[in-house]
């Protein structure tokens, strides 16, 4: 059973990466271009936006993708794959390697967001 806390309203005011941090940005009618979305990650911005309507569910898989997003470009794992020099060319050994490292970074240098979203919601 879920704890029924705002996620929206407990984040905190940024994510650190190590390198940078991405302040958190929550805002109704989010838009990529003409579409609707979820969460972006601006990487010239650095800032991660989230939808301001979505469900405590929803909110922590869109929080935990774009956390994701943020950290694999400190591994240079960014890219929009738009070109064909974005495309990834590796093994499963690298990515579970860099997603367990961006996982350990993420708890060690977020305590309170990662407590947020994996400790507190499901108390």
């Amino acid at each position: 059973m879920t704890k029924k806390i705002k996620l929206l309203e407990n984040l905190p005011e940024a994510l650190n990466v190590g390198w940078t941090s991405f302040k958190f940005v929550v805002k109704a009618n989010l838009l990529k271009g003409p579409q609707k979305c979820y969460g972006i990650t601006d990487f010239n911005l650095n800032t991660i936006t989230i939808e301001k309507t979505l469900s405590n569910e929803v909110a922590q898989a869109t929080i935990i993708h774009e956390v994701c997003h943020a950290f694999m470009e400190t591994f240079g794992l960014g890219g929009d794959h738009e070109s064909e020099e974005d495309k990834l060319s590796t093994s499963n050994e690298y990515l579970t390697e860099a997603a367990c490292r961006c996982f350990l970074m993420f708890k060690n240098l977020n305590p309170e967001l990662w407590k947020l979203l994996f400790e507190e919601y499901y108390e």
